[in-house]
């Protein structure tokens, strides 16, 4: 190889780094073309996304005819909610050449990709030049640095590490993963949330500025071979490979149910569950899934597009009727197909109206008093719009009265009221006056279908106008 051959502008060899961009994106085109023709009958991978979730649910590892036995005894067991299929030959995703099986860009992959793209680009143009100048090919490349290997082996060992520290923990339930809605070059740096993720933007960014030098030292004297590599661009590509690695083994989206409330409640209530990832990242109308003893409930909200709270409606149970003396299993199965349970959360008592004590038990015409008790509102009453008052809140009515009849007043019921405490205001109608003095009476509450509770008050007198 003489010095001109090996020395020479960028321009020279031009049009063998052309040629060699055509003849790798040929290669690349049968590559991907003999993956996706390999199934002429439309059979797809299996989605590890939608196999998690089939497992979640209690199905999967069930083969051949007493798996299918069992599954179906499964579908008809009280309480259990039919499985919908899994997958679908038109529509089940698979796994692109930089994007993993949850649609989602991958970083390890783009990263893998870009390397090997480069290295096969350098040694194609190589060749060319080596034909052209009628050099050794072996000679040119005789001088290439072994932080090569790093620079391709890192990435590869970098994406390996992360799809089996992902699968694994999608299995465990530590992982939590769903078909993204949408998919682009912003994935490579952030987390399935969308937001900017520090270790994935680290890895890619030194690893696009190493690919960039590598061009640019490459371009400029393509008769050389490859160019030599300084020793801080293994470190930075390397350093970073290890913290993305490390952070995709040690990284937890895991759900969990921190709290239950109201502890206490009757068939048709509305109950609110609060935890962490509850919400993984889904399509927008994708709602969990909540069961209270093993009866899955309907309807499930999320209160305010909250990613850490779900509503639910406590259901009736399967068979016969919830015991008062037993506190119920609440579980939450994710949209990625992972269960989280809360142990004893959720009571379930009977519908029965009761009335505690009022404050304060003295009071005068027209003064605002709070009525307490317990589930004074028809099961399922929405909260109270603030400054609106309501004549029958949850079907409540009232009266406070006195033996004699003298006092025969109606309540009225302001815009402040739950299902434990009402706010309500007595006042005599015409034809009545307030007592002179103190009397005793009465406030009594009705509930269509649960009957009337009352509690003793004393009228205080009125000031003379």
């Amino acid at each position: 190889m003489n010095s001109s051959d090996s020395t020479g502008p960028a321009g020279q060899y031009i049009g063998y780094q052309l040629l060699a961009l055509a003849v790798l994106a040929v290669l690349a085109v049968v590559c991907l073309l003999t993956v996706y023709l390999r199934t002429p009958d439309g059979r797809r991978p299996r989605n590890w996304v939608t196999r998690n979730i089939k497992r979640a649910r209690g199905d999967a590892g069930k083969e051949g005819d007493a798996g299918k036995k069992d599954a179906a005894a499964k579908q008809k067991a009280p309480g259990v909610v039919p499985e919908a299929p899994t997958s679908a030959p038109a529509s089940a995703p698979r796994s692109g050449l930089i994007t993993g099986y949850d649609g989602r860009r991958s970083t390890s992959k783009t990263i893998t990709f870009a390397w090997t793209f480069l290295v096969a680009w350098m040694l194609i143009t190589t060749g060319f030049v080596a034909l052209a100048s009628r050099s050794s090919f072996s000679d040119m490349l005789k001088n290439t640095s072994d932080l090569y290997l790093v620079l391709l082996g890192g990435p590869y060992a970098a994406a390996i590490f992360a799809k089996v520290s992902v699968s694994s923990g999608v299995q465990t339930g530590r992982v939590q993963k769903t078909q993204a809605t949408g998919t682009g070059a912003g994935d490579i740096v952030s987390n399935d949330q969308g937001s900017t993720d520090l270790y994935d933007f680290q890895y890619t960014l030194f690893n696009l500025v190493a690919i960039i030098i590598v061009i640019f030292l490459f371009g400029a004297h393509p008769g050389q071979g490859f160019p030599a590599i300084p020793d801080f661009l293994a470190i930075l590509t390397g350093g970073s490979a290890l913290t993305y690695t490390v952070n995709k083994g040690v990284s937890s989206n895991a759900p969990s149910i921190s709290d239950v409330q109201p502890s206490t409640a009757r068939i048709g209530d509305t109950v609110t569950i609060t935890g962490t990832n509850l919400l993984p990242p889904a399509a927008k109308d994708a709602v969990p899934t909540v069961s209270v003893g093993g009866v899955p409930t309907e309807p499930v909200t999320l209160p305010g597009g909250s990613v850490d709270t779900i509503e639910f409606t406590v259901p009736a149970p399967a068979t016969g009727a919830w015991s008062p003396q037993k506190a119920q299993q609440v579980a939450v199965t994710t949209t990625a197909g992972v269960i989280a349970t809360l142990t004893g959360a959720l009571t379930i008592v009977e519908d029965r109206l009761a009335l505690t004590h009022v404050v304060p038990p003295r009071f005068k015409a027209g003064e605002a008093v709070s009525v307490r008790g317990a589930f004074l509102l028809a099961p399922g009453t929405p909260a109270a719009d603030p400054g609106k008052a309501a004549d029958s809140p949850g079907g409540l009515t009232g009266q406070v009265s006195d033996e004699s009849g003298a006092i025969t007043w109606p309540v009225q019921f302001t815009s402040d009221y739950s299902d434990s405490a009402v706010t309500v205001k007595a006042s005599p109608p015409q034809g009545q006056s307030a007592p002179a003095t103190a009397t005793a009476a009465k406030l009594t509450l009705t509930r269509a279908g649960q009957g009337q509770v009352s509690v003793s008050v004393t009228i205080a007198p009125s000031p003379p106008a």
